[in-house]
């Protein structure tokens, strides 16, 4: 029997397609098997999420730690009670996708005891590539893995790993390493006991937050637009896999970036001519929670002008930002306050939502920003118009994925915008 441990942090959005694709894919094979959700101390709607698919499903179990202590943690609670022959060990966000399981259990089958995905030997596959400075820091702790615990191999920290079932309870029986680091100790405990490690080339594709987001938001019941700027990393594609699947997403591609108050602006006018009554605003690397969406938009609707997703009143988060951009950001806002006389504590929030009436009559064709300061002139124009401009506060997370759309010239920008609008040389 095959046992797959999932550790799952925090995966409200991703599990529930990882679960579906492993449960097509082994039941199709035929096999039997048994699925492990180790959740490491979720706060939001995991829980949730694993009740739904143990649901009518005896081979699905839930290990549940009290509080968060990582993911090397999560899966040593998950072996431990484990019942196969051999374990897998998979990510939540199933980067390696779970088609590529025979790969490995071909090298269990020539007699080695652990077989390990690589993106870095000959013959991987990395479709979409990690931003590149996760990259580099892989690389230097890969190297550093081998020169100190174990030469030659060269991809420890792939989730993706297949142990035969007695070899993966004694290593993670020991294990001391809870959070990021338990898999080159885990792999040398396995050495120590005298197995063979098979490194194999895989797919690999670094988990795109588009799919996840757009999931997220359709199951709430709204509709998305996915504004493409000729993206490299393969987005535009995943746009029109999602938009084909599915009536409720549409994709406006652009031949090339265009900054992201065009492309906000070119989106709203599609909704307005289509009757759309809110249009929100949300980044899709991961950023905006799904979960804070629908307090926005009751806000919103609510107001009969703007509500913003404010990190910075009471109840507003910020997770996964070093000091620098942190200090950043709130000066940026208390500059605005400042100058443009406003009370709005987070002037720069991307997460927010317009009602059509605000939108009809704030006058795209006039707003002249185009990229970090459109969030400001839209939250000045409304209030100059006099809407009401509410803020809910949300938990913000360091982006999942991509790399951060604000420069140090955009931010200059910013600033000389702000400066314009409160000396009226701009006027709604």
């Amino acid at each position: 029997m095959l046992t797959v441990v999932i550790p799952c942090y925090n995966e409200e959005a991703r599990l529930p397609a990882t679960v579906d694709a492993i449960k097509r894919y082994l039941g199709a094979r035929g096999d039997r098997y048994e699925l492990i959700l180790a959740d490491d101390g979720s706060v939001d709607g995991t829980q949730k999420v694993i009740a739904a698919a143990m649901a009518g499903a005896s081979n699905v179990r839930n290990v549940r730690l009290v509080q968060n202590r990582g993911k090397g943690r999560a899966l040593a609670e998950g072996v431990a009670v484990s019942k196969g022959d051999r374990i897998l060990l998979t990510d939540a966000d199933l980067s390696t996708p779970i088609e590529e399981l025979p790969k490995l259990e071909a090298k269990l089958d020539a007699g080695a005891g652990v077989a390990i995905a690589s993106r870095s030997i000959k013959g991987s596959e990395v479709v979409v590539s990690q931003p590149v400075y996760r990259v580099l820091m892989g690389k230097t702790f890969n190297l550093m893995v081998q020169a100190l615990l174990l030469p030659g191999l060269w991809d420890t920290q792939c989730g993706f790993k297949l142990f035969t079932g007695d070899l993966a309870r004694s290593v993670f029986a020991d294990i001391r390493t809870d959070g990021f680091g338990y898999d080159p100790e885990a792999l040398f405990l396995a050495k120590k006991r005298g197995a063979r490690i098979a490194e194999v080339p895989v797919v690999w594709r670094h988990s795109a937050p588009t799919k996840v987001v757009v999931s997220a938001v359709r199951e709430l019941g709204h509709d998305v637009m996915i504004v493409d700027d000729s993206s490299p990393d393969g987005t535009g594609e995943i746009a029109d896999k999602l938009a084909g699947a599915d009536p409720g997403v549409r994709v406006l591609h652009r031949p090339s970036k265009l900054g992201l108050g065009s492309a906000y602006k070119d989106a709203f006018r599609l909704g307005l001519e289509d009757g759309s009554q809110l249009f929100v605003e949300m980044d899709a690397d991961g950023s905006h929670r799904p979960q804070d969406l629908q307090p926005i938009v009751d806000a919103a609707r609510k107001s009969g002008g703007l509500a913003l997703g404010s990190r910075y009143i009471p109840g507003g988060s910020i997770e996964g930002w070093p000091k620098r951009r942190w200090l950043l950001s709130w000066g940026a806002n208390i500059y605005c306050r400042l100058l443009l006389q406003v009370p709005t504590r987070d002037t720069t929030s991307g997460y927010r939502c317009y009602t059509r009436d605000l939108l009809a009559h704030i006058g795209l064709d006039e707003v002249r920003s185009q990229g970090y300061s459109f969030q400001i002139e839209m939250v000045y124009r409304a209030r100059r118009l006099g809407y009401k401009v509410v803020e809910v506060p949300i938990k913000f997370e360091d982006r999942v994925a991509g790399a951060s759309k604000v420069s140090e010239n955009e931010v200059r920008r910013a600033l000389m915008t702000v400066l314009r609008l409160s000396l009226g040389r701009w006027r709604p």
